[in-house]
């Protein structure tokens, strides 16, 4: 059986070769020149990878060391540079002035350099200061690193635009005398009121919550009783800035005229009419004389004696004008030297004088142009 078998293997390998033209034998023995081939590629190509790693950690290590050199001179750049606010630049005073450009407030350093060695910008540009508030604006700065390299680095500073100056108060008096009676308007003690960058500020009766550059009066002056009152006035400017000033108001009591009786020149007593030193006249005597008489002193006249009715005078306060005694021709001189020098349409009323005895007096009227003199 197992020969039958071995035969029939042979002849299937016989027409297995038949068929292909190859001996099955040839096959199976090993190609010895082809594999030392292999062997030699294998060995070229390792080589090969392991010199080209090699390369490449070298080269990268060659890169990373010389990329590092130039990120610390770039970092050594940026760490020296700075940007300062200058001095009392920091806050901008409100104003209608042109915008200010922004480059003029900080200063740029590097080490030795100075912003004149440096590029600067800012955003934004300029500061407009009509504008109240906080302005922050980004400096950038750039510089060039020990390999000339650009590096760059931003700041940012702050800028305050502030209002400081408050609204100014005129007015046209500080202080008002008036009398019981008197009209007043508390509105005309005021000259102007005025912001000194914004202008004339409205007067408003009532302050809302809104409202920006007014001014108000408050008053309590009463012109019927008097008193010392005082007119205020407050104002404020559209930024928040307020003022007060204050006006002082009297009011005092009206003054008290006593009335003194007059006549036309004539009393109980002589009545002239002044002409000429000498006092040269006409009148009326109704004393105890009557008759014709002639008037006992330097000066003369000649009068006609009556008795006229003499309107009951009302009491007037004695007011002496000399404090001696006189005569009644010195009385009667005394009083055309006082109409001489004063005129006689001043100072109408009573004049009197002690006479002689102390237990009287001599006195003369002065009214409408004329003059007269007499005896109590």
């Amino acid at each position: 059986m197992e020969e039958k078998d071995k035969e029939v293997k042979e002849v299937s390998e016989e027409q297995a070769s038949a068929e292909t033209g190859k001996n099955p034998a040839q096959e199976t023995v090993p190609d010895t020149n082809k594999r030392s081939k292999s062997k030699k590629k294998l060995i070229i190509g390792l080589t090969a990878a392991v010199v080209a790693a090699g390369c490449i950690s070298a080269g990268t290590y060659w890169y990373t060391t010389d990329q590092k050199k130039h990120t610390d001179a770039s970092n050594e750049a940026l760490s020296v540079l700075n940007v300062q606010l200058l001095k009392d630049k920091d806050t901008v005073e409100y104003s209608k002035n042109s915008p200010l450009d922004a480059l003029t407030f900080v200063k740029a350093t590097n080490g030795d350099k100075t912003d004149d060695d440096l590029q600067i910008s800012a955003d934004p540009s300029t500061v407009d200061p009509s504008a109240v508030g906080k302005v922050e604006i980004k400096y950038t700065v750039t510089d060039k690193d020990s390999y000339g390299k650009e590096v760059s680095k931003d700041f940012t500073c702050t800028v305050n635009v502030k209002d400081t100056t408050n609204p100014i108060i005129e007015v046209n008096q500080d202080t008002y005398d008036l009398t019981v009676g008197d009209t007043f308007d508390s509105a005309s003690v005021i000259k102007s009121v005025k912001d000194p960058v914004d202008g004339d500020l409205s007067k408003v009766d009532k302050v809302s919550e809104t409202a920006a550059g007014y001014y108000t009066i408050t008053s309590n002056v009463d012109t019927g009783t008097a008193g010392t009152y005082k007119v205020t006035i407050d104002a404020a400017d559209k930024n928040g800035n307020k003022v007060s000033k204050d006006v002082a108001v009297n009011v005092a009591d009206q003054a008290v005229v006593e009335e003194t009786p007059s006549n036309n020149g004539t009393d109980n007593g002589y009545s002239y009419s002044g002409s000429s030193n000498g006092y040269s006249g006409s009148g009326t005597s109704s004393a105890a004389e009557s008759g014709s008489s002639n008037a006992s002193s330097a000066n003369s006249g000649s009068g006609t004696a009556a008795v006229p009715e003499t309107p009951a005078q009302p009491a007037a306060p004695v007011t002496p004008a000399q404090s001696t005694c006189m005569s009644m021709g010195e009385v009667d001189n005394a009083m055309w030297n006082y109409v001489d020098s004063k005129g006689f349409e001043s100072e109408a009323g009573r004049y009197t004088v002690l006479d002689a005895d102390g237990d009287g007096c001599f006195y003369g009227y002065l009214n409408n142009g004329s003059y007269s003199v007499g005896e109590d």
